[in-house]
């Protein structure tokens, strides 16, 4: 597990070492376990869940995080592709197998969300539909916002082809610096998830496992 400062947010970040942070089927009371110490480790209490679901057109559903996205909910959570909030010490978790998990904080507004972004999601442009999104729920501009980028499969292995198959890294920084978000405040992990052994890839047999971030503002 590692823990990184964003600004105002802190992101904590598992890897096969935390277990599987998967949140249904496989050994769901082992996960649970696994997700519980996970937090504990961030010193987050509770947290919502950006509970992805593929079976729809639209992946760009983007929602202020409630009490129908809490993560004890499990697949009975509310479906979305990101969740913003600007409540402190309550974490958005997300799951993930090698799609990237984006973190935004708007340092004036001291709102937070977490966003998957998957091919599916980049080819509707939805790094910069969320930063669009978070913009005019919280009332400024996307210069006031800074990115966190997790470790995520590679362009090698998993290209975006509808984007020209750059990959999902380069595919959300130019849609961030598209939707304004400065340069300078877009950072993250470069790790490939389909070649680094410390983490679950989906692309590369873990079908059952998932590693996660946390992220949850100070």
């Amino acid at each position: 597990m590692k823990v990184f400062a964003v600004d105002g947010v802190r992101v904590g970040l598992s890897d096969k070492g935390d277990g599987n942070m998967k949140v249904s089927g496989g050994d769901a009371s082992l996960a649970e376990v696994n997700r519980r110490r996970f937090l504990r480790g961030v010193g987050v209490e509770s947290a919502y869940f950006v509970r992805v679901d593929y079976d729809t057109e639209d992946f760009c559903q983007f929602g202020v995080a409630g009490k129908e996205n809490g993560l004890e909910l499990g697949d009975e959570a509310k479906r979305c592709d990101g969740l913003l909030t600007r409540e402190r010490g309550v974490g958005l978790f997300l799951p993930l197998g090698d799609c990237l998990g984006l973190v935004l904080y708007d340092r004036r507004a001291e709102a937070m969300m977490v966003v998957h972004c998957g091919r599916h999601t980049l080819a509707q442009d939805g790094a910069f539909e969320a930063v669009k999104f978070m913009c005019d729920a919280v009332g400024t501009g996307a210069e006031n916002v800074v990115a966190w980028m997790s470790p995520s499969a590679g362009g090698d292995s998993y290209p975006v082809h509808d984007l020209g198959g750059v990959s999902l890294r380069e595919a959300v920084v130019e849609q961030l610096a598209r939707a304004g978000v400065d340069e300078a405040g877009i950072s993250g992990s470069e790790i490939d998830t389909t070649v680094d052994e410390h983490y679950f890839s989906h692309s590369q047999g873990d079908r059952d496992e998932r590693f996660a971030i946390v992220a949850v503002i100070d």
